[in-house]
């Protein structure tokens, strides 16, 4: 068995090329749960797999517009 590869949040930030804020904002929205290393809660390092990353990929991604509706008078 091998261990998932994992990133940082400077990394991931990278790839995907936006911020590392963007990154941290996507975790406090509960958008996105990355692994904590140690004990100390949310001051914990974060470390990301390949599905968080897919995951925040999905929700950068528009959404497509839904038609309004026409109003008659």
């Amino acid at each position: 068995m091998s261990l998932p590869e994992t990133y940082t949040v400077a990394q991931v930030a990278q790839a995907m090329q936006c911020s590392e804020w963007f990154v941290r904002e996507q975790v406090k929205k509960g958008i996105v749960r990355p692994i904590r290393l140690g004990s100390n809660g949310q001051r914990a390092p974060m470390r990301f797999t390949d599905e968080h990353i897919e995951t925040m990929l999905r929700a950068m991604t528009p959404t497509a517009p839904t038609p309004r509706r026409r109003r008659i008078a």
